[in-house]
């Protein structure tokens, strides 16, 4: 019997050529995974082919890749939280053990679904808020702190600043919510959860968005994003979600542009969920 391969969207041509006996093994390269092999987990990247009989190898179809935006096309957008879970969701086979992995990934993806479509589900996930607290962004102008709240300057068309935040260390982080003021004098307000790297060999630092929340016009607002990471794949979206305390610390900031004077613009809370 022949072992499961996966087989690699780049190898097409040469797996069909092997496939449809015009070509030798020898000539055949295979790319194996032992990290995907090992929890059966399905990458888009590739195709599965389950063991097999000896035998005749019959040519399976591969999908094409999605087409590029020609010139103008924004960035693809990066896994949302559900399509990284169900993707994590394993395969049972025929005489293979299912572990309690397979159960709490089933578990962690209907949570989620369930969170998405406004279901409250009891001991889902850890949930902390955070008041905004934050500090001035170099030179660019501050927002205006009064207890428990973060507001427009009085003066002024804009507003940054940064916060840190302590997450529990090893848990996977599922989103994060934003919850304030904001009116159509706002030009545009985002909030991001950053993974700021310590340090690397070049005494420079890695920033990694995580999660960026972008409200609309509400007075007020609660807006809610899960952990998209712009062009990363899924696998890797899903390390970057586990939190690691020993090489990362996790900021927040908040940048704010305003279209009229009477715009309104605050930011009351800041809550992120995380689940183990």
């Amino acid at each position: 019997m022949s072992r499961a391969r996966y087989v690699s969207v780049a190898d097409q041509p040469a797996y069909l050529e092997y496939a449809s006996g015009r070509a030798r093994a020898s000539d055949y390269a295979t790319t194996y995974d032992p990290r995907i092999f090992e929890y059966e987990r399905y990458d888009p990247g590739r195709i599965y082919i389950p063991p097999t009989t000896p035998g005749p190898y019959i040519p399976v179809p591969m999908p094409q890749p999605p087409a590029q935006p020609t010139g103008g096309g924004t960035a693809p957008r990066g896994p949302s939280a559900l399509e990284i879970q169900l993707a994590a969701l394993p395969v049972a086979h025929e005489g293979h053990v299912i572990s309690s992995a397979y159960h709490n990934a089933l578990r962690s993806a209907i949570l989620l679904l369930a969170r998405q479509l406004g279901i409250d589900v009891a001991g889902g996930g850890l949930v902390m808020t955070f008041a905004p607290s934050f500090f001035p962004d170099g030179a660019k102008p501050a927002w205006q702190l009064t207890l428990g709240i973060a507001a427009k300057p009085a003066q002024g068309d804009a507003a940054s600043g940064w916060m840190d935040v302590h997450l529990p260390d090893g848990a996977r982080i599922d989103g994060m919510s934003v919850i304030g003021r904001r009116n159509a004098g706002v030009k545009d307000l985002r909030i991001k959860l950053l993974r700021h790297a310590l340090a690397d060999g070049q005494e420079q630092f890695q920033r990694v968005q995580l999660i960026e929340v972008v409200p609309t016009a509400g007075d007020p607002f609660t807006a809610t994003k899960g952990v998209e990471v712009p062009g990363a794949a899924i696998a890797i979206t899903e390390e970057l979600r586990v939190v690691d305390n020993r090489q990362f610390k996790y900021l927040v900031s908040a940048d704010l542009s305003i279209a009229e004077a009477t715009a309104i613009a605050q930011i009351n809370a800041i809550q992120i969920v995380c689940s183990k």
